[in-house]
């Protein structure tokens, strides 16, 4: 199909098709915390290891911000011109989503991204990690050197309509995202990208809980 053809166009769920082996690492991870609550920290930590697996580096490197150099970045972001859209409104763009906004998103949606699919977790569980399993969570300053499984389910706040296009920083526009989606749709209108408004498709129901129960539930699990 090319971009001259109308269905090249037609809206998306997300920007690029989940791979299988992100499950396979949200439920290593998932494992991982078992073992660890039961005291066994040696099956923690190996299942925290054998996740950050180099098909999901591989995944998360194809769509990682919108100035990634893979040639397959042209495939999975489609963009084109759009008429009509909201006035931008740039400086709106470092505007945070404040702990009650993120509350009653995760409350709707749960822990799984609103366009893909795929599991999230909280950057403070991958932090708690980080601090009791150094050697196997790791998280430095570079993409290489952050667990690739980590990055991928990363727990990220959309903003369907984009802050910097005079999205509001409301429940209403806010949805839950996987990092990949969220930076990778940046601050482009769903229409220039050809993805549908997730708003539009029911949260899913799921028992994942984004490995919240490690530190005691979502209620005590900063967000």
């Amino acid at each position: 199909i090319t971009p001259d053809a109308p269905e090249y166009w037609a809206p998306r769920p997300c920007l690029r098709k989940p791979i299988a082996e992100l499950f396979e690492a949200a439920a290593l991870l998932d494992f991982g915390v078992g073992a660890h609550m039961s005291g066994d920290h040696s099956r923690a930590a190996s299942s925290f290891i054998a996740a950050d697996s180099t098909k999901v580096r591989d995944y998360i490197e194809s769509m990682w911000g919108k100035r990634s150099l893979w040639p397959e970045q042209e495939h999975y972001l489609r963009r084109r011109a759009v008429n009509r859209l909201p006035a931008a409104t740039p400086e709106a763009r470092g505007q945070k989503v404040n702990s009650a906004t993120k509350r009653a998103v995760v409350d709707r949606d749960g822990f799984l991204c609103r366009y893909c699919g795929i599991p999230t977790i909280p950057a403070s569980v991958r932090m708690s990690l980080k601090a009791l399993y150094p050697g196997a969570v790791g998280w430095g300053s570079t993409n290489a050197s952050q667990h690739a499984a980590f990055q991928a389910l990363w727990l990220q706040y959309d903003h369907v309509v984009p802050l910097a296009l005079g999205g509001a920083n409301s429940v209403e526009n806010v949805v839950v995202s996987c990092a990949a989606c969220n930076f990778m749709k940046w601050d482009y209108h769903l229409e220039e990208i050809g993805v549908a408004d997730p708003r539009l498709r029911a949260p899913v129901s799921s028992c994942w809980d984004g490995l919240t129960r490690l530190m005691g539930g979502i209620e005590k699990c900063p967000l």
